[in-house]
Parts: C-alpha cells; structure tokens; sequence
C-alpha cells in the first residue's frame, strides 16, 4: 500500500487530499475512506497509509490507516489564554503553546479556562512543546 502525507484538509465539507512519498500529485479523499479516525482527528502532515482506487475516472486515495499518536500520552490542562490564532494552556505547572488550528472545537477568547486534553509536541524550536490534537474534557 502506498505511504503519504496528509496534504490539505477541508473538514467543514468532510474531505482533503493526500500526497504519496516521492509523488507531486496529490489524491483527493472523503472522510467515509478513513478506516481508523474521525477527520477531526487529523492534521496537515500526519503519516498515512492508503490504497488508490477511482472516482468519476480520476484516481482517489480509498482505505486509508492514519498513524496516529499514542493516545497515551495525552495530558490535561486548562486553556489559560487565547489571543487570535494562538494561545496557552496551564498544564501541569507549565504554560504550553497552542496553535488554535490543533484544536477539534472553535477555539477562542470564550474558551479560556475550559478543561481540555493534548498530546505533547515539538513546535520547532520556538517554543519547546506546544499542544497538538487538542480537545475539550468535559
């Protein structure tokens, strides 16, 4: 099966597209071809693999398997502060970067202080963990 990359996401209409490795085109796919998550679960660049099928006589990434993150390492917190696409959550006696595009919910000034869960992430040197896959706790 072909191994790619999650390329772009549209997930208000339920699809996104996927690049192979070493390929330049990129594979149009709906959520119903994802056979182990939930497209809210996905993010730009997440590992996949997948099998190429056809729609409408153009080719289609069908079954694809994300490699998720161990969801054991998720860790919860406090969103302490949002200021337009960015923010921090209280965790753990540290204050965490977040990137509001990580998040599965709309997230802004009226989410600070909701309880919610992520999974630890390198975010390039700028700051040394910030919050990926974040969501609500209820």
């Amino acid at each position: 099966m072909p191994v790619g990359l999650v390329e772009k996401l549209v997930s208000e209409r339920g699809y996104g597209f996927l690049i192979a490795d070493g390929e330049t085109k990129t594979l149009w796919f709906h959520t119903k071809s994802l056979s182990n998550a939930d497209i809210a679960d996905l993010r730009v660049g997440d590992r996949c693999e997948f099998k190429v099928g056809t729609k409408n006589g153009r080719p289609v990434a069908t079954n694809i398997y994300v490699d998720l993150p161990d969801e054991a390492n998720r860790v919860c917190g406090v969103i302490e502060s949002v200021c337009g696409s960015f923010g921090y959550i209280r965790a753990e006696g540290h204050k965490i970067f977040l990137r509001c595009k990580q998040c599965n919910f709309f997230c802004d000034e009226r989410c600070v202080g909701q309880a919610v869960s992520f999974i630890p992430a390198d975010n390039g040197g700028v700051n040394a963990v910030c919050a990926a896959r974040v969501r609500l706790e209820t």
